[in-house]
């Protein structure tokens, strides 16, 4: 499919409306943050551990006469999906936003200040968030720290966040990503929103990729996730103390060799994670802009026969954000024949 495919005809209502991503770990109040800015009693936020974001949503609000969409998508060290996956539905917002010529504003980093401690997941997912946006899209990224209400722990949370900015964030910071403080309120969200240009346009580093026409796998933020996951590999075979040998995909091996040893947290939470990421090699084989774009045909001609109207751009975002969750699921149920770590 071509661009030439996508004529008026094919494309949802235009709109004026600018995209947003909100990005962050799980818990870190992606849905809280967007609840307050959109007052949508819809957005359903999450009190535990658990992601509450099943899949990425667009959401609609209005900021100084500028209509948004926000995109609220599943949390980076999801309880569910890998961060492969989490990275598939943001580059799905990307590839519609780029198809159907909505504007991108940003993306909004959210970030849970009362965390003890930088995890290699809140690394990782940082590393993830450098190579979504590229170098010089940096000052079209909102470093928004959340979770500040516990008054006794401000001074600590404030030493935190110091660190965060000296030792972590600082090559986004000399960027100019901007660096905000989430008190929990509807005016909170609503300003440091108004703090994107809203007089620019976004264009980062993976649509830059993907408009190439190359498999997600060949991008650079999908050869990191690939890395990521052949690390972690090592790393459990290293804690079950596994010979170097290529016994991945036999599980009658592995598992005899995690029975001679306790199920150390590490030990679990390592197999937890590639359970999660067996079958992302497959996903990311996929040319995910093409996809897109038959999909937003998709959607258009289902709402023209039910209502004799384009979709809205927020219900034809919503339909595919919908379709690449049934469709991608699809890979789950082949994971279990596919070798995907190599040595």
């Amino acid at each position: 499919m071509n661009d030439q495919d996508m004529d008026d005809e094919n494309l949802p209502i235009p709109t004026e409306a600018c995209m947003v991503l909100v990005l962050g770990e799980t818990g870190a109040g992606k849905s809280y943050f967007i609840k307050k800015l959109t007052e949508n009693p819809s957005v359903i936020v999450g009190h535990g551990l658990e992601s509450c974001t099943q899949h990425s949503q667009a959401f609609e609000t209005q900021i100084g006469g500028t209509n948004l969409l926000l995109i609220d998508t599943p949390g980076f060290n999801d309880s569910v999906r890998s961060d492969a996956q989490v990275v598939m539905e943001i580059a799905t917002s990307l590839a519609v936003q780029a198809a159907m010529g909505v504007r991108l504003l940003g993306i909004i980093y959210v970030f849970d200040i009362s965390g003890t401690r930088m995890t290699n997941s809140l690394k990782r997912e940082l590393e993830i968030l450098r190579l979504i946006a590229g170098p010089r899209n940096y000052q079209h990224i909102l470093l928004v720290t959340t979770k500040w209400g516990d008054v006794s722990q401000k001074r600590a949370f404030e030493i935190r966040q110091y660190s965060l900015e000296a030792e972590y964030w600082d090559d986004l910071i000399q960027g100019k990503a901007g660096v905000h403080q989430f008190d929990g309120t509807a005016q909170s969200a609503r300003s440091i929103v108004a703090q994107l240009n809203f007089k620019d346009t976004a264009t980062l580093d993976l649509q830059k990729e993907m408009a190439k026409n190359i498999p997600f796998l060949q991008t650079k933020v999908g050869s990191f996730t690939t890395q990521s996951r052949i690390e972690t590999q090592r790393r459990l075979d290293d804690a079950l103390g596994v010979p170097n040998v290529n016994i991945a995909s036999n599980d009658t091996l592995r598992h005899r060799y995690a029975n001679s040893r306790s199920a150390s947290s590490t030990v679990v939470e390592l197999e937890t994670s590639l359970q999660r990421s067996k079958s992302d090699k497959l996903k990311m084989n996929v040319l995910l802009d093409d996809q897109v774009k038959q999909w937003i045909q998709e959607a258009v001609k289902e709402e023209k026969q039910k209502t004799k109207k384009k979709p809205t751009a927020t219900k034809a975002v919503n339909w595919v954000l919908g379709a690449a969750v049934k469709f991608f699921s699809k890979f789950d149920k082949d994971a279990d024949q596919y070798v995907v770590v190599q040595r």
